[in-house]
């Protein structure tokens, strides 16, 4: 994320990848949350669509998080929640 700024918008900055930010989320750092101090800052959600399937998901989070999973627009998984308010996964 470095590359983009601090606070810049992601959008379509990985669409060669095939992944997809299609909410409001910002480059958030150098800040001491995350460990390699940049992190992604989504406001109340961060949803994230790839181009074909995917097997694994992984998120590190200081707070809390839960994954829903969907496909052609039917959900098809939903995680229980991931740590609690202030919590760290440091």
């Amino acid at each position: 994320p470095v590359e983009f700024g601090n606070y810049s918008r992601w959008t379509d900055q990985y669409a060669h990848l095939g992944v997809h930010f299609t909410t409001f989320e910002i480059i958030d750092g150098p800040t001491g949350l995350y460990h390699d101090m940049w992190g992604l800052q989504g406001f109340e959600e961060i949803m994230i669509e790839f181009d074909m399937l995917v097997q694994w998901v992984a998120i590190d989070f200081p707070g809390v998080a839960q994954i829903e999973l969907w496909r052609n627009g039917q959900q098809i998984e939903l995680s229980h929640v991931f740590g609690s308010a202030g919590s760290s996964t440091t």
